[in-house]
């Protein structure tokens, strides 16, 4: 697997993990101030969510530190 094919399936998957935890962050806001109660399911779901899309968005990090480095330190990137 490619390092490109990589950081599609982290960038795709990253999304996909976001969109959830919008979603379900949304709703659990609403139930504070709205009275709109979420499953129990969704409230434990949430914060598992966050952990493996912090997972994901360290891997998508990690996979662009190169040009991470080249961007704000100035450096030349090597191929």
């Amino acid at each position: 697997m490619t390092k490109l094919s990589k950081l599609l399936a982290i960038n795709v998957c990253t999304f996909i993990l976001f969109a959830i935890q919008v979603f379900s962050g949304g709703w659990i806001w609403f139930d504070l101030t709205e009275g709109i109660r979420p499953p129990v399911a969704l409230l434990r779901f949430h914060p598992v969510n966050g952990i493996f899309l912090t997972i994901f968005i360290l891997s998508h990090i990690y996979l662009n530190r190169i040009w991470i480095r080249k961007q704000f330190f100035h450096q030349k990137i090597e191929s």
